[in-house]
């Protein structure tokens, strides 16, 4: 018996086998297919072994085939016949027409989880269905949409700022999570509780059913579901099926009980209208639709519109992590539009993003949540390359290929929003992008994804900075029904690294990005008389307090004002440096410590300085003897211990100059203490700008976690780190300048070109716009950094990458200074060239290869304020002034330090007052002169030939 059977499958399989052959040989369907080139198959199977190969191998091969015979090629698989466009004019031709809407028979194998939905019905019933449907997305709809995104944002912000302990954070299942709680609360107007056991299953059974659908989509004999039920994966699909199908019949159950008491529901009292509410009231109006309709259409929306959106929102910040500019330039648009961090952004702030929407919309070029649909040619379709596509054939559509054809979109894999400026998208066919489809059929909630991703990036972009742990070139993606990631498929995860926007992180380096090394090494204790424990010293739960409580003195908003102060000091500045024109040199140090000081005394303390008062002068000397101090006990560590350290004989010295620079600083708090209670007698406060030592004040007064003695610490540490810093960045900028007069007529231009006239002061955009002046003052800092050294305590074993382990305990030293000039990361090193740091040039560096400001949790709070005060500084100087070299940077001489020090005072510049061209010439000959005194290769007559030549010139 089992023989005649065995028999008769093995006829009817020949019968079926000789059928497709006669049919692929004599058809017309056959004859015209097989004019278009494609890759070659073998009788009856066609290319179905190019199918049945692993979901990576058969992505990439996709890629290959889409390349090599663009723009259109065919392939058999058995009897089926399909037909790949890569063409824009083509797929116009498909995508636009009403007539080729029905989707491919590939979308069979969604009929028993989708049923006939919007996805996979035509005909009437879609045209019916998508009339009904489409209210539930009209713009005043989608405003009332806004407050859930906002409040899923908050509650998907504070889920990752649950995990910013841990070395990296797994994005992938908490932006699932807010997809499908938006989803649920918007459109089917419940909330989702994530906790629930059915809704952890529901996400599993999606994607376990994702991959039985890519396995039938291979194999066309298992697109019918009643030959599929012979399938030994059917089991698995119809189990997952009905996990599905009860995770959306509960949502339907659950709205159907607020639905029928409306007026209780606080949905319905916001007027927000879900579009299960449009389903229910159609169905109770005797509308063409049953529970079995609103079922696939339920079924439809869950999956569609939070598995889609979650992979757009995890490629959007791999993309935004690997360019921290582009990210940047997202958040200060966000900043600028939205203000305050707390403030959530309304419908009309997120139509205003439109540098934020254009990022987007270059992400999903790069990677469209969809890669691949297919439709059937209901006629011939005759295409552009001249060949007919015959009724009845499968069209498949690449979007991802498409999106990345050179031709489109010249350097293809490079990420460039401004491919979305109004004026290059109208040089481009209309179907040269289409991410969310097009046509007819083309995505409903297109402008509901739009504004939930903005939504969503506002929230993220204001809390975090995104650093890179997968890389773009990293990834590997397989075949599935949306684009995914292999990765995502076999771990659920694709992983970045998260920190807190006042906490702002690098890539996870071994000592620096983590949270666990945050404690400053014991060489530190040095400057406990002085500092105490501020910010610069402090750890653990104080650190972190001060820290949050010290941020939002820096935040945009705060630092746009203190640009007025700025420029004020820079203008005495170039007053000061003017008067010693007549000098043969000018020693730039005093007058720009005196610059930096003032300004972060007016900014950050509020209050303004007389500079020739002598406590100012005790001051300054006092920084520079405690500095030698410290640096005499750092390479004695038994005298760290301060109670040691009395028995010193250097104690006494060191204690007088502690009590010097506490007694300024007590004078600092208790002036400002002043003018703090009668703030409307204050000109610091008339003009709304907020000290530092103000939010400390107020934060005493409401009884935070601060005391007079904790105030005095952080003001100690910031008129240190404040000034000192600042002041030798600048003197080494000035050197750098002087000694490289090509460049610095570039940034001379350059501020011309944006500031204008030489009397006005830049503003803050200006500021940001000076991106060659940005570029220069970064290698000056790469080559000069203002602390040059930086120590950690190990606080459990550190394996690194050499294979050797650090211990706990053991005092992490960190070299700056040469880390900069490695010739590995910067070659060439001691050549000073302002294009290292090209953006392209940046990404190729290990983001920890360059650290002027530290880098990690405990990088430095201040360092936009240093980056404006430098650029200020700079467009006063060079709008007045030319630089010209007294000192050579090979001549300087180091000497050890707190901070980096030349051991003689910077003689780096010969002032030249533009304006002016009798001091030009002054200037000039006094050199000269000197330089014969000095015994260099000058004499009289070489003097009056370069005299002659200047004044002819």
């Amino acid at each position: 018996m089992l023989l005649i059977v065995a028999l008769v499958v093995l006829l009817a399989f020949l019968i079926a086998a000789v059928a497709i052959w006669w049919y692929q040989k004599y058809s017309r369907f056959f004859r015209l297919i097989n004019k278009i080139p494609g890759p070659k198959g073998v009788p009856i199977f066609g290319n179905f072994g190019d199918y049945n190969i692993p979901l990576e191998k058969l992505f990439r091969d996709d890629r290959e085939r889409n390349l090599k015979y663009f723009p259109i090629y065919k392939q058999w698989i058995l009897h089926v016949g399909a037909v790949s466009l890569l063409k824009p004019e083509d797929l116009e031709i498909v995508l636009s027409s009403t007539k080729h809407i029905k989707k491919s028979r590939i979308y069979d194998i969604f009929y028993m989880w989708l049923g006939t939905g919007l996805l996979t019905s035509y005909g009437e019933k879609w045209r019916m269905r998508r009339k009904m449907l489409t209210p539930g997305f009209h713009f005043n709809i989608l405003q009332g949409f806004i407050d859930i995104f906002n409040q899923e944002t908050e509650n998907l912000v504070k889920s990752l700022q649950k995990h910013i302990h841990e070395p990296f954070i797994d994005v992938v299942s908490p932006i699932t999570d807010f997809t499908l709680k938006s989803m649920s609360e918007t459109s089917m107007g419940i909330s989702l509780n994530l906790e629930n056991g059915s809704n952890k299953s529901y996400k599993k059974a999606l994607l376990e059913f994702s991959q039985i659908a890519i396995y039938r989509m291979t194999r066309p004999w298992l697109y019918n579901d009643n030959i599929f039920r012979f399938s030994w994966k059917s089991l698995a699909a119809y189990k997952h099926v009905k996990i599905l199908h009860n995770f959306t019949q509960n949502v339907i159950n659950e709205r159907k009980k607020s639905f029928r008491t409306a007026t209780e529901s606080s949905y319905s009292s916001k007027k927000r209208q879900a579009m299960l509410d449009r389903l229910l009231t159609a169905k109770e109006e005797g509308l063409n639709i049953d529970d079995d309709g609103i079922r696939e259409e339920v079924d439809t929306f869950m999956f569609e519109g939070h598995d889609t959106t979650s992979i757009a929102i995890t490629f959007i910040l791999l993309t935004l992590a690997n360019h921290k500019e582009v990210q940047e330039e997202i958040r200060q648009e966000i900043i600028d539009i939205m203000g305050d961090s707390d403030q959530p952004p309304t419908y009309s702030n997120l139509q205003e993003l439109a540098y934020t929407e254009r990022c987007i919309k270059e992400c999903l070029r790069l990677y469209p949540s969809v890669a691949f649909i297919a439709r059937d040619a209901m006629e011939d379709i005759h295409t552009t390359s001249g060949y007919v596509i015959p009724k009845g054939a499968m069209i498949h559509i690449h979007i991802f290929d498409l999106h990345r054809n050179p031709t489109l979109y010249p350097d293809p894999e490079k990420f460039d929003p401004d491919r979305f400026l109004p004026e290059n998208i109208q040089k481009r066919h209309p179907f040269a992008y289409i991410p969310f489809s097009a046509g007819p059929r083309n995505c409903i909630g297109q402008k509901f994804a739009m504004l939930e991703l903005k939504a969503v990036l506002c929230g993220i972009l204001r809390n975090f900075v995104l650093e890179p742990v997968d890389k773009p070139e990293d990834i590997v993606f397989t075949t599935d029904i949306v684009l995914r990631n292999s990765s995502i498929k076999s771990r659920d995860q694709m992983v970045f690294l998260f920190w807190v926007l006042s906490e702002t992180t690098q890539y996870p380096s071994l000592v620096l990005s983590n949270p666990k090394f945050n404690k400053k090494s014991k060489i530190y204790d040095v400057t406990h008389m002085w500092l105490g424990t501020g910010l610069l010293v402090s750890h653990g739960e104080k650190w972190r307090i001060r820290r949050r409580m010290l941020t939002p003195t820096f935040h945009f908003t705060i630092l746009q004002d203190f640009i007025e102060i700025f420029n004020e000091e820079t203008a005495v500045l170039v007053k000061n440096l003017q008067k010693c024109l007549h000098e043969p040199f000018i020693n730039v140090a005093a007058p720009i410590t005196e610059f930096t000081l003032k300004s972060m005394m007016e900014t950050s303390m509020g209050i303004s300085l007389n500079l020739e008062n002598e406590t100012i002068k005790n001051y300054k000397k006092s920084i520079l003897v405690l500095g030698q101090i410290f640096l005499y006990r750092a390479v004695r560590p038994w005298l760290y211990n301060d109670k040691i350290f009395r028995f010193s004989w250097k104690s006494f010295t060191a204690y007088k100059h502690v009590k010097i620079l506490h007694n300024f600083t007590q004078n600092v708090i208790k002036e400002r203490k002043k003018a703090f209670k009668s703030t409307t007698k204050s000109s610091y406060m008339n003009k709304k700008r907020l000290a530092m030592l103000d939010l400390l004040l107020t934060a005493k007064e409401e009884g935070a976690n601060i005391d007079d003695e904790g105030i005095r610490e952080e003001v100690d540490t910031f008129l240190f780190e404040g000034h000192d810093t600042t002041s030798i960045a600048i003197t080494f900028i000035l050197l750098m300048l002087a000694n490289h007069e090509e460049v610095q007529e570039e940034i001379r231009q350059e501020i011309i070109e944006i500031v204008g006239d030489s009397d006005q002061p830049p503003t803050y955009y200006n500021l940001q716009e000076l991106s060659y002046t940005e570029r220069c003052i970064k290698e000056c800092l790469r080559l000069y950094p203002s602390v040059a050294f930086i120590a950690r305590d190990a606080m459990e074993d550190i394996h690194t990458t050499s294979g050797y382990v650090v211990p706990k305990g053991a005092m992490i030293h960190i070299h700056i200074f040469d880390l900069h000039r490695n010739p590995t990361l910067y070659p060439d090193p001691e050549k000073f060239d302002p294009d290292r740091f090209l953006p392209e040039n940046v990404q190729k560096r290990h983001p920890f290869a360059y650290i002027p400001f530290s880098a990690g949790p405990r990088n430095c709070i201040g360092q936009r304020f240093a980056m404006l005060e430098l650029k200020a500084v700079l467009c006063g100087i060079l709008r007045k002034f030319v630089l010209k070299p007294f000192d050579r940077p090979e001549d300087i001489v180091f000497i050890s330090d707190i901070v980096l020090r030349a051991k003689n005072q910077i003689r780096s510049l010969v002032g030249i007052f533009n304006e002016n061209p009798q001091i030009k010439r002054l200037a000039m000959l006094d050199l000269m002169l000197i330089a014969k005194e000095e015994g260099t290769n000058m004499d009289d007559e070489s003097i009056t030939e370069e005299v002659s030549t200047f004044m002819f010139e």
